[in-house]
């Protein structure tokens, strides 16, 4: 399996040597930035030519235009990892979600935590998640920007959309943890373990594979997108 990558920004290049790092194929890579980090990659100046030329196409830009080369790549029939958020409104991620299912392609969402080493796995009814925004820098809803990362889990862990109370706070000290309160009351407190960018990569290359459905496939970043869009406003 040959993976082609879009997007060489900090966290696209972690993602590329991740994939190195298990031994994946590395395709064309497009991307303008962080080169010298990624000096054994092939690069072109051409989104195009890298799916094209590629079985699966990971997706790490701005997110304002994730759904546009998102739509290039399942177009073509080829499996998708595509970052968070999968798209910045929820009317693009419907119709992502059309398409993937219409091509019957691998599709996967980059919500890193859901890969964590150690996830509980009760259904609970409520979820309590706190998320600093200090330093961030970012014009947009940090509920989209950051608060995403824990609320996939919350979505993942079947928390009802009701019974989520969730806090970004730029006076908060910059923390990842959740707290979850189960149906008889009983409080459990989680935060990610492990490399989770490794795990996240190694279930990418499971998924295209084998043909599993992720954690984080297209129902669950719908889902999310919803969520963000209906709770917290647009990005």
């Amino acid at each position: 399996m040959k993976v082609g990558f879009v997007g060489t920004g900090i966290h696209g290049t972690h993602l590329i040597n991740h994939f190195m790092g298990l031994d994946a194929e590395v395709g064309l890579v497009y991307g303008h930035r962080n080169r010298d980090l990624i000096p054994r990659c092939t690069f072109t100046e051409s989104v195009d030519e890298v799916i094209q030329s590629s079985d699966a196409v990971v997706v790490a830009t701005p997110a304002a235009v994730h759904f546009d080369i998102g739509m290039k790549v399942v177009s073509a029939g080829k499996a998708l990892f595509l970052e968070k958020p999968i798209t910045i409104t929820v009317e693009e991620a419907h119709l992502l979600r059309n398409a993937v299912q219409s091509a019957e392609t691998a599709f996967m969402g980059g919500h890193c935590l859901c890969y964590s080493d150690w996830m509980p796995e009760e259904i609970y009814r409520y979820g309590i998640a706190r998320q600093a925004v200090r330093g961030l820098g970012e014009p947009n809803n940090p509920y989209w920007v950051v608060g995403i990362h824990l609320l996939s889990v919350l979505v993942l862990l079947g928390v009802p959309e009701y019974a989520i109370e969730f806090i970004v706070d730029p006076a908060m000290e910059p923390e990842r943890l959740l707290t979850l309160i189960s149906e008889s009351g009983q409080k459990t407190n989680w935060e990610p373990t492990g490399d989770i960018l490794k795990n996240e990569c190694a279930a990418f290359i499971k998924c295209v594979e084998s043909g599993v459905e992720p954690l984080t496939g297209i129902k669950h970043c719908v889902s999310v997108v919803e969520v963000l869009e209906r709770r917290y406003g647009t990005w």
